[in-house]
């Protein structure tokens, strides 16, 4: 079985790495990147180190997520203070994305909304799971001041968002490889930034979950996903299997 791809959005894998971890990584820090960079205006961290802190924070929701807790690191590689949400069982894994701070959303609406209000302001707002519930709680979030945050995703509901609040969303890693615009940062991206995080392991996706059966199990992985029934885990399925 082959899968076929444009060239320019593949990537030679050296000794050190593995499939899944190069697999894990590939399309959701695309996602990452192009939803803090070319979205949000957030500037690019270097390929190796830090940059030295901006003073400014940014807020992650889902920081347990794949996608959330890539940018955590992104963006505190950028110098950003970030604050993000997670349950207390993913807590010690969110941690080693070295966040400024960490809310547990299991707790009220309220008392969420309050502690994320009480460690702003921020830069720009990531919600990294798209759903109803943290819709609702970035808009409860900016009713008073009105303002904009980024999304995976649409959900229900997002027609009833009051006027003055915006919810943006795109098919980010999309935008990325493909749009001629944007080919510079895709090339530092896939060049540069990616290859080296591999080899040095300095960014991770989460930790695996892999499902037997090949592609037969590929509606059982989107059951799961869908169903909330993933928390802190990255699902894999081996085609060839």
């Amino acid at each position: 079985m082959y899968a076929l791809a444009l060239e320019q959005n593949t990537l030679r894998l050296e000794p050190e790495t593995t499939f899944a971890g190069s697999a894990g990584l590939i399309a959701n820090l695309a996602t990452v990147i192009s939803a803090l960079t070319i979205y949000m205006g957030l500037p690019k961290p270097p390929v190796a180190g830090k940059k030295p802190p901006t003073g400014k924070k940014i807020l992650v929701y889902g920081g347990s997520s794949a996608v959330g807790g890539l940018a955590v690191q992104y963006a505190t590689d950028a110098g950003y203070g970030v604050v993000t949400t997670s349950s207390a069982a993913n807590r010690s894994m969110v941690e080693k994305r070295n966040p400024s701070h960490i809310i547990d959303h299991s707790r009220p609406d309220e008392d969420v909304i309050r502690e994320i209000r009480e460690n702003g302001p921020y830069e720009g707002i990531f919600d990294a799971i798209g759903s109803t519930t943290t819709t609702q709680r970035m808009v409860a979030l900016l009713r008073e001041t009105g303002g904009r945050f980024f999304s995976t995703s649409p959900s229900p509901g997002d027609e009833a968002i009051p006027a003055g609040i915006e919810k943006l969303w795109a098919g980010y890693s999309e935008t990325l490889v493909s749009q001629a615009a944007h080919r510079e940062l895709r090339t530092w991206y896939m060049d540069a930034y990616l290859p080296a995080a591999l080899k040095k392991g300095t960014i991770w996706p989460n930790p695996a979950l892999w499902l037997e059966g090949g592609l037969n199990s590929a509606q059982k992985a989107l059951d799961l996903l869908y169903g909330d029934h993933i928390s802190g885990r990255k699902v894999f399925i081996n085609p060839q299997e």
